[in-house]
């Protein structure tokens, strides 16, 4: 099997449907996943393959828009929410916390941010 032809100006669908072997039944959990933003582009990208995609943010309203929207494209995706505000070290642990109770284990985290 040959590498895929990869570059700069790939999408995040062109990348997942490269490697949907490597994340076929995987769970994912992915930071910064707002509308419209390069997390929800790759969370929709990667939800037709694996088995558990984790959506994270810290505004609950709009974490759930992208639950929807998501939901609304793919309506076999399996979606989590997960309130996660990286700017707070106590909300972060609050957060891996809820994480470690879930049944399935966390095989891949992608985080996206323009700090």
């Amino acid at each position: 099997m040959s590498a895929p032809q990869l570059g700069f100006a790939s999408t995040a669908e062109e990348v997942a449907d490269a490697f949907a072997d490597r994340i076929k039944g995987r769970n994912v959990l992915i930071t910064g996943t707002s509308i419209n933003g390069i997390g929800f582009e790759t969370a929709k990208a990667i939800a037709k393959y694996a088995h558990l995609v984790i959506i994270t943010g810290y505004n609950e309203g709009r974490l759930k828009l992208t639950e929807e929207a998501l939901k609304k494209e793919l309506p076999g995706a399996n979606i989590r929410r997960l309130i996660l505000d990286l700017s707070s070290l106590a909300a972060v642990r609050k957060a891996a916390a809820e994480v470690n109770e879930y049944p399935e284990p966390l095989d891949v985290r992608l985080r996206f941010s323009f700090l």
